[in-house]
């Protein structure tokens, strides 16, 4: 679910290099925000900068708005620990319905080769 959320994002935003920044240290942020709930477990999300960059065009302003407040809520999210896990699963799900609901097809199409 969250993989499709990020292959979602590398849609961008109004500007490349700046969505695709912003998405970047977003991944990397979550990553570092899930991980004590995630044990020895390491997540992957296969965030490029360049995928980023090359799947904007497939992309509408109305899309590429939603991307960016996925990526805002992906900041927003706390850490999680043992005892929040519930609270942060609810509070990740609601950033990923973000793009899972919002985001048109023509955009996520595109990446599908990127989710592999």
């Amino acid at each position: 679910m969250l993989v499709i959320a990020l292959s979602a994002l590398r849609c961008g935003g109004s500007s490349s290099s700046d969505i695709c920044t912003n998405l970047g240290s977003a991944t990397t942020g979550f990553v570092a925000k899930a991980q004590p709930c995630l044990g020895s477990a390491t997540p992957s999300l296969g965030f490029t900068q360049q995928q980023c960059t090359a799947a904007l065009t497939n992309c509408t302003a109305s899309d590429q708005q939603k991307l960016q407040s996925f990526t805002s809520c992906l900041n927003a999210l706390s850490t999680c620990s043992t005892a929040t896990l519930a609270a942060w699963s609810t509070s990740l799900q609601s950033c990923v319905n973000i793009v899972e609901t919002c985001v048109g097809s023509s955009c996520t199409s595109n990446l599908s080769a990127g989710c592999q």
